[in-house]
């Protein structure tokens, strides 16, 4: 009880000192970013946001999306007011306890952070998704790598009578790419996903078919 009370008064006593900046123990995309101005808390959302990649390997070459490849858009302005409002956005005493709870997290206690923890310390990535840009990036890649199925057929030449193989094709599986790609999106975390290939048959195949898989 002597440990909350004084976790309680600290908090009553730091919000001066942190007037024009987020309170210490807030967590933005698993970033601490006690003491950042709102400013600042922007601008490192935007250095994730830019350095945010997915690398996509397909069967030739790979290849590298980013936040806007993939029609993402933030709103990086609201999830740095959202940080700056914990511990100021509510009643006189809800703001009192969030801002004793927050300092709490950051003592060196590991009993009392998880005495103190709290989700709604937490500031959730704000974002929208562009589907038009997302399915139209995805098309882009499937174009690279697609390649239609061959059907065999009978060709003449000087007089002989030559037999063309026909060829197996392959497509991307786009629904799974997206949907790959939509577990990064999520989460928002870099990685690298194999983009999911189909094979595809020829309507006319004789005995000597080739494959391009």
């Amino acid at each position: 009880l002597f440990f909350v009370i004084s976790v309680a008064g600290a908090a009553y006593a730091h919000q001066s000192i942190y007037a024009n900046k987020v309170y210490p123990g807030v967590i933005v995309w698993g970033e601490k970013v006690g003491g950042k101005s709102v400013p600042e808390v922007e601008e490192m959302i935007t250095e994730k946001i830019n350095t945010f990649k997915v690398n996509i390997k397909g069967p030739d070459q790979n290849y590298v999306a980013t936040a806007q490849d993939l029609g993402l858009n933030f709103n990086s302005e609201t999830m740095a007011l959202s940080a700056y409002s914990k511990g100021r956005s509510g009643s006189f005493w809800s703001n009192y306890f969030t801002r004793a709870r927050l300092l709490g997290t950051s003592v060196n206690w590991q009993p009392a952070k998880r005495l103190f923890w709290s989700n709604q310390l937490v500031v959730l990535p704000s974002y929208t998704v562009d589907q038009k840009t997302l399915d139209g990036y995805i098309q882009k890649i499937s174009k690279n790598i697609n390649i239609p199925a061959q059907d065999s057929k009978v060709k003449v030449e000087n007089g002989t009578v030559k037999m063309i193989p026909a060829i197996y094709g392959r497509e991307v599986d786009n629904a799974g790419l997206k949907s790959d790609l939509g577990k990064f999106i999520d989460r928002f975390s870099s990685g690298e996903v194999v983009a999911a290939i189909k094979q595809t048959s020829p309507k006319i195949i004789d005995n000597s078919v080739q494959e391009v898989m």
